[in-house]
């Protein structure tokens, strides 16, 4: 397995507390905005819907005229009712099986189902793992994995074209966030329940002095051009759609 899910459970309750506490949603809200953009074009009223994820939704935002349903990883199998709509927001980066995952997504959706879903894309922090790496390497001789591996949109596409979905469609957004300070940016990841959660985590306790290096690195490597004090750091959303069946809904 490569992921820890004991820790990951860790990850995601400190992530609820934090985000009532901060109401900090800098990263979420492009995402949210994306996939209601999405649906603007289709001409198929979704009355009902599986959101699988965290429920970062706002209350101006609408995926559905009717019902929708908010699940988790403990009670998704147990939907037996089908959705118009089945939503996946940044869960598939965390899962050990994707087509699987596919396959089970399709079976939630009704005739006319659709499938939408965003899950961070293999470019993003890219930043940050060489960072980790580097400082590693510099401190005790050697580097190790400290940011999850994460699916290419190529593979991505590739795993869409694979399955029971029709029309599939994989798209990419790709921006920056400069931050002044690494804590800035783990503070970030920790409010949306992403920081590090491999099964073969490194033991080696990371100290401020670590860190420093590691923030040094950034600022030397990755600076923002005019401003030696901020440093940037890229997110790749990947987007996914698919049909239930074929359709002419745009």
């Amino acid at each position: 397995m490569l992921f820890n899910r004991h820790r990951r459970n860790l990850h995601l309750a400190r992530a609820h507390y934090m985000q009532v506490k901060h109401n900090n949603n800098v990263l979420i809200s492009p995402l949210i905005m994306e996939l209601q953009e999405r649906l603007i074009d289709i001409r198929v009223p979704f009355q009902t819907g599986l959101w699988h994820g965290q429920k970062f939704i706002n209350e101006g935002g609408s995926f559905v005229n009717g019902q929708l349903i908010f699940c988790d990883d403990a009670d998704i199998d147990c939907l037996v009712q089908s959705v118009d709509l089945a939503v996946s927001f940044l869960k598939m980066h965390w899962l050990e099986n994707i087509p699987g995952y596919l396959d089970l997504m399709h079976t939630k959706l009704g005739e006319n189902g659709l499938f939408l879903g965003v899950m961070w894309g293999g470019e993003t922090l890219f930043e940050l793992r060489d960072a980790l790496i580097q400082t590693e390497a510099q401190v005790w001789g050697s580097g190790s994995a400290r940011v999850a591996p994460m699916v290419s949109a190529h593979d991505m596409a590739a795993l869409m074209q694979k399955s029971p979905f029709y029309e599939p469609v994989v798209d990419v957004m790709t921006f920056t966030v400069t931050y002044n300070h690494l804590a800035d940016l783990v503070r970030d990841l920790r409010i949306m329940g992403e920081t590090e959660a491999l099964m073969t985590r490194n033991p080696r306790y990371c100290g401020k002095a670590f860190w420093r290096e590691a923030e040094q690195y950034l600022l030397g490597q990755y600076k923002v051009v005019g401003n030696e004090q901020r440093f940037k750091i890229t997110f790749q959303a990947l987007f996914m759609l698919g049909w239930k069946k074929p359709t002419r809904a745009f």
